[in-house]
């Protein structure tokens, strides 16, 4: 009786294990994030998670003034295996991605060089932008999220998601009436520095509660 006794209460503390759940808060390179992780066994896990943030900057470059904006938006599910049922783990899994960089830009000289011309740019505006695919496959490795440990506690990630951006570069009518097919080389030349950047950098700390 005492060994079943024993038996049963290991094996319930077990099921228990197996069905800890997690929330959590972090702050990184997708901006301010919050998730939700479960447990499926000592060494796994999934999550869902969603990030949120946006970067305003301005900076000039060739004598032209660009208001610039980042957005940084996810949404991923996420699995979780845990090395040695230990808290470091690896993880993968799929985003949903609202990822673009945009800018605007004004002249203070009243010109603009493009793909090596320079024209008149009073009254004009170039618009740029950078946007990555909607759709990324993140890999990586992390820190936190085990089925063993209940309360706070502390996470982390590092990893990339995978995916290449598309380059875009439009002009308003008087300035694409003027630069032509040069507008067409300059978004090439963009694309092709955009293409350096096929992988996006994934860093985030932060806290949880498990119960």
């Amino acid at each position: 009786m005492y060994r079943s006794t024993i038996a049963l209460m290991l094996a319930l503390g077990a099921v228990s294990q197996v069905q800890a759940q997690e929330v959590y808060g972090q702050l990184g390179t997708e901006g301010i994030g919050l998730g939700y992780s479960h447990s499926l066994s000592p060494a796994a896990g999934v999550r869902i998670e969603a990030n949120h943030g946006r970067i305003s900057r301005s900076f000039e470059t060739d004598g032209v003034e660009y208001d610039a904006r980042i957005r940084l938006g996810s949404v991923g599910v996420l699995g979780d295996w845990f090395v040695n049922q230990g808290t470091f783990r690896l993880t993968g899994g799929l985003t949903w991605n609202d990822k673009k960089g945009s800018g605007i830009g004004r002249s203070s000289v009243n010109s603009v060089t493009i793909n090596g011309n320079t024209y008149s740019l009073t009254g004009e505006e170039l618009r740029g932008t950078v946007k990555f695919p909607e759709f990324m496959p993140y890999l990586g490795i992390g820190w936190g999220h085990g089925a063993a440990n209940r309360g706070w506690g502390f996470v982390a990630d590092l990893g990339l998601l995978i995916g290449k951006p598309k380059a875009t570069l439009t002009a308003t009518p008087g300035l694409a009436a003027q630069a032509g097919d040069d507008i067409e080389a300059e978004r090439r030349q963009l694309q092709e520095d955009a293409d350096s950047f096929r992988v996006f950098p994934v860093l985030k700390v932060g806290v949880s509660y498990r119960f």
